[in-house]
């Protein structure tokens, strides 16, 4: 099981991560969907570094230009 942690220290599995790295390796863009408050954005920002641009649809102007 893959685990990483959050800033307060608690271990969170992650049972989408190996499958998300393989993605981000070989796609242009991935989507993550999911429920409110459970770590997405947390999740891409951790597996890539610096790497990829980082877009969320929080931020009304990124949404308005995805329409």
């Amino acid at each position: 099981m893959d685990i990483i942690h959050d800033m307060n220290t608690k271990a969170l599995p992650r049972h989408v991560q190996s499958s998300l790295t393989q993605r981000l390796c070989v796609m242009p863009a991935v989507v993550v969907t999911g429920a409110r408050q459970t770590g997405k954005s947390t999740l891409v920002q951790v597996l890539t570094p610096g790497e990829r641009r980082f877009l969320s649809l929080d931020d009304l102007d990124v949404a308005d230009k995805g329409r």
